[in-house]
Parts: structure tokens; C-alpha cells; sequence
């Protein structure tokens, strides 16, 4: 959905700025992973990569986690979240590390979708995580969906990405109502999110495209990079 990405760059670029607020950019990033994921789920569906059952079974779950990851962040200050996501961006870059070094090999095909205990497991996980952090669960839901349901890497990608479409109306919803409480108005919020949205739906559509051919080792590897820097910048390094 990009806001890993998202959110650490506006908390850098936007610090002591009037709008300097964790929990507007969270809600921003929220609503931009709407429309990007839109994009990215049609390309992931139009090559066929999309698991149906597995949509059907990860999508309530994380739907529900999500409005409960929310529910938690609204209760944290801006700057408690920021540090408990730079220590997410840590845990996030090493794991890129470790797998780009490894070099495991790919998930076989599946006859079968993997069991509903397991996939609702994974939305738990990877939803209230979301929603606490302000992300779409991606992040979380694909190496999940990969390590966990034994899913190949592109087929977790685009079920992540299609799960999103519909989850993330539900968190950002959530999340957007509520800025009042930390002294934001959710008109701000989608200010923000306008600006973001238009290059950020360009990315998804290059991105989903991107995934068939690059080398997921170089991938991992640059996100790893840039992972740790904004790890650093956002528990007070520098």
C-alpha cells in the first residue's frame, strides 16, 4: 500500500512543521492505500494471481483487526507511535536483510487454499498491526501469507493487495473519524491524501507490473536501506 514508505517520509520531511502530527499521517496514508491498492489488485487479478478463497477467508479478519488497531492507536500519543514505528522499520529491514541474504526459495503452488484457522490468524496479525501503525497490513500479511499459509510469493502479494481495497476503507474510515481527538481535522487529513494519492495510484500500477520482473534480492535489499534510515530519524538517532 506504500505507507511504509508514506508515513516515515512525511514524519522526516514534515518534522516541527504546524502540521507535524503521527496520527494525521497515519490517517492520510490510511486513505491514499484505498486507491492504491485499487490498481494493484486489478493488475494482480487481470494476471490471474489473485486466490479467491483465500480473499474470502483473509478479508473479514483483517477487516476487524484493523478498526481494533485503530482503536489502540487512538489511545497513544503521536510520539509513542513514532517510536513504536521505528522499531516496526527496524524489525522490517533486518527481516529484508535476512531474506535477501538467504535466498530461500519461492512457495510451490498449492492444490488446495490454505486453512481458514491459519488466514485469519494472518488478518489478526497483520490488521491490528495496521491499524495500529497505520498501515494497509501488507507489510505484515504478505511475508505471513508466504511463511505461514505457504503461499508463492506473487500469489500472497496479490491477495494482500486485493484484501486491501475493501480493509482499508473500514481502518481509514475509522481512523479519519477520530482525528478530532488528537486535534486534527479529518478535512486535513484528506487535503494530504489528495496530494499523496495521484503518484502514489501511478506507483501501485508501475509496482504491481515491477513485481513479475525484478529481482526480488535488489528489492529487498534498497527497501532494507531505506527502512533502517528512517528508523534511525524516527527514534531520535538523528
Amino acid at each position: 500500500g506504500g505507507s511504509i514508505i508514506m508515513i516515515p517520509a512525511m514524519a522526516v520531511l514534515f518534522a516541527s512543521r504546524p502540521w507535524d502530527n503521527q496520527h494525521l499521517f497515519q490517517a492520510s496514508a490510511m486513505v491514499v492505500n484505498i486507491f492504491v491498492s485499487l490498481p494493484a489488485a486489478m493488475r494482480h487479478r487481470k494476471n490471474g494471481m489473485v486466490p479467491p478463497g483465500v480473499v474470502a477467508t483473509l478479508l473479514p479478519a483483517t477487516a476487524v483487526a484493523l478498526c481494533v488497531g485503530v482503536g489502540v492507536s487512538n489511545v497513544l500519543s503521536g510520539e509513542t507511535l513514532r517510536r513504536i514505528f521505528g522499531v516496526f522499520l527496524v524489525y522490517i529491514a533486518l527481516q529484508s536483510l535476512w531474506k535477501a541474504v538467504r535466498r530461500a526459495p519461492d512457495a510451490a503452488e498449492l492444490d488446495v487454499p490454505p486453512s481458514k484457522p491459519r488466514l485469519v490468524a494472518v488478518g489478526a496479525v497483520a490488521g491490528s498491526a495496521g491499524g495500529l501503525l497505520g498501515l494497509g497490513g501488507g507489510v505484515l500479511a504478505v511475508p505471513l501469507l508466504h511463511s505461514v499459509c505457504k503461499l508463492p510469493l506473487k500469489r500472497a502479494i496479490a491477495a494482500s493487495a486485493t484484501v486491501m481495497v475493501i480493509s482499508s476503507v473500514f481502518g481509514a474510515g475509522f481512523k479519519v473519524a477520530t482525528l478530532p481527538e488528537h486535534g486534527v481535522s479529518w478535512k486535513t487529513a484528506l487535503v494530504l491524501a489528495l496530494c499523496l494519492g495521484p503518484s502514489a495510484v501511478v506507483g501501485g500500477h508501475l509496482g504491481a507490473r515491477l513485481t513479475r520482473v525484478l529481482p526480488i534480492v535488489w528489492v529487498r535489499i534498497l527497501f532494507a536501506v531505506f527502512a533502517g534510515m528512517s528508523a534511525t530519524k524516527l527514534l531520535g538517532v538523528w
